[in-house]
């Protein structure tokens, strides 16, 4: 497929609540304009249809069978596919509570798998937009499903681990 392309006219959602009738210019699997409902299309769309901005999963742990924690690197590939089927364009890959030299273990694969596919695909599929470290910082009176025994007390040194490990990407941890 070419990486520009116009789609429309069609019936336009915008992030303000409103909607109309317009088209679309695609380039490199991203919105590159809105442009009048009048004009040349490369490809239409069925009467009645309401094009939408994908959705963004901010907490997720995994797709289908794959879970970031286990699988890694191979979750990222599977989720892309499985979370572009629902809507999803976007998702922050959660690590859940383990063992901290698992924990920056997965971290590490998940960016590097992440980045490969970005530079392989571009845009084909729901983009890893970040990870999330889900603890393991966390009050062990409030820790509910997290284990106990790999919950440590968060320290600048960890801190930074995290961020190296990451080269970036880390976007949000619980605490």
């Amino acid at each position: 497929m070419n990486d520009s392309y116009t789609v429309g006219p069609a019936r336009v959602a915008f992030g303000d609540g409103t909607a109309r009738e317009t088209r679309l210019r695609i380039e490199r699997g991203r919105v590159a304009a809105v442009l009048d409902a009048e004009g040349p299309s490369d490809f239409s769309v069925a009467p009645g249809v309401t094009l939408a901005p994908g959705m963004i999963d901010v907490h997720t742990n995994g797709a289908e069978d794959f879970l970031f924690n286990r699988d890694q690197g191979n979750a990222v590939d599977v989720a892309a596919r499985s979370y572009a089927k629902n809507g999803v364009t976007g998702y922050v890959a959660g690590i859940i509570t383990a063992p901290w030299e698992s924990m920056l273990h997965a971290g590490s694969e998940i960016y590097e798998a992440a980045s490969q596919l970005e530079e392989q695909n571009g845009a084909i599929g729901a983009r890893c937009l970040g990870i999330h470290f889900e603890g393991p910082f966390l009050n062990p009176k409030f820790r509910r499903v997290h284990r106990g025994e790999w919950i440590v007390p968060a320290t600048m040194e960890r801190a930074q681990e995290m961020i190296e490990t990451c080269r970036g990407a880390l976007v949000l941890v619980t605490m």
